[in-house]
């Protein structure tokens, strides 16, 4: 039961993915951008608090959606690789297919950006979604090493 469960998180998980991609450009950025500056408040105060230079709204809101994109792939690397731990295979097969697994999606959901209006892929994308899928598979690969697991 809970095998089928995790596996349902998973599939839901990657379709919230491809549904927010297919978000056309203007939907999307409102939406980023709402959150922005919902949040813009809060860091300026933190900013200030830091003696920093405080960061306009259009800043904050392309740093929010990059580190949307990295923060979905560490999770999608999490959730991949519990999945992942109900099927017998060796360690470092299951951390190889997990990091396979997100660059291709990655590499999909940028290219099924093409077919939606406004929006356009890029390799940049790419490359943040799977640093967050590599710091996700680094700190389980360091969990179990400090667990004295690692094989």
């Amino acid at each position: 039961m809970i095998k089928l469960l995790i596996w349902s998180v998973l599939i839901i998980y990657m379709l919230i993915i491809f549904g927010l991609s297919a978000q056309e450009a203007f939907k999307s950025h409102s939406l980023s951008t709402s959150i922005a500056g919902k949040i813009s408040p809060y860091i300026m105060k933190i900013e200030s608090w830091l003696g920093l230079e405080t960061t306009p709204v259009p800043q904050l809101n392309y740093r929010l959606r990059k580190l949307t994109h990295f923060f979905e792939y560490f999770l999608l690397a999490v959730l991949l690789f519990i999945a992942l731990s109900f099927l017998q295979m060796k360690y470092r097969l299951k951390i190889a297919v997990v990091l396979i697994i997100c660059i291709i999606y990655a590499v999909f959901d940028e290219i099924h950006q093409l077919f939606v209006p406004g929006r356009a892929p890029g390799i940049k994308d790419i490359f943040i979604d799977s640093s967050g899928a590599v710091l996700a598979v680094l700190l389980i690969y360091m969990i179990r090493l400090l667990k004295g697991r690692a094989h």
